[in-house]
C-alpha cells in the first residue's frame, strides 16, 4: 500500500519545457496554428486565450478568449526545462503557445498583435529528458523496495524454519 501511494505521487511524473523563441514570424505561427496549438497572450493587464486566429505577414489577429482555470498553474513556468505537469493535464499543456508582450491590448472585439511587439514566444512541449529521468528513478525505487521486501520475507522464513528445526529436548 505505501509503495502504491509513493508511485502514484512521485514516480513516473511528466514534465514540460518552454522551448522559448525570441523572434516570431508568420512562417512559425502558421505551422503552430495548423498543428492545432492553443495560443495564450501575456500582457501587463493579464493573460487571455486567442481564438479565431489570423496570421498575417506582420501581425497576429484574433478574438480574446477566457482561459481554463484548471491550467493557470502552467501560465508562469519556473524554468525552461523540467516543469512538472499532471498526467491528466499533459495533453492540453503541451499544445500551448504563450506570446509575451509589454503592450496593453484592450477590447473584447479583437486583438491585433504586431510581431515586433512580441518579446518572446514559449512553445510548450514534453520534456522527454526529465520525464525519462523520472521513469528511471521510479523503476529504480520500485526495484530496490521490492528487492528489500523479498529479502525481508526470505529472512523471516529462514528464522521461522530455524526455530522449528531445533531439536526438541525432553
Amino acid at each position: 500500500m505505501p509503495l502504491t501511494a509513493f508511485c502514484q505521487s512521485n514516480c513516473f511524473e511528466q514534465y514540460y519545457q518552454t522551448n522559448t523563441i525570441h523572434k516570431v514570424n508568420a512562417e512559425v505561427l502558421v505551422k503552430l496554428k495548423s498543428a492545432g496549438k492553443i495560443f495564450i497572450v501575456h500582457t501587463p493587464e493579464g493573460n487571455f486565450g486567442l481564438r479565431d486566429l489570423v496570421v498575417g505577414e506582420s501581425d497576429l489577429a484574433g478574438r480574446p478568449d477566457s482561459l481554463n482555470r484548471q491550467f493557470e498553474s502552467y501560465l508562469n513556468p519556473i524554468c525552461k526545462r523540467g516543469n512538472l505537469v499532471l498526467s491528466s493535464d499533459a495533453a492540453v499543456v503541451v499544445e500551448e503557445v504563450h506570446l509575451y508582450t509589454r503592450v496593453a491590448l484592450t477590447g473584447n472585439e479583437g486583438v491585433i498583435l504586431p510581431y515586433n511587439l512580441i518579446e518572446r514566444m514559449d512553445v510548450y512541449g514534453i520534456d522527454r529528458e526529465a520525464t525519462r529521468r523520472s521513469l528511471i528513478t521510479g523503476i529504480t525505487v520500485i526495484t530496490i523496495v521490492l528487492t528489500a521486501l523479498v529479502a525481508l520475507i526470505i529472512g523471516i522464513v529462514e528464522i521461522i524454519s530455524m526455530i522449528y528445526r531445533r531439536p526438541q529436548s525432553l
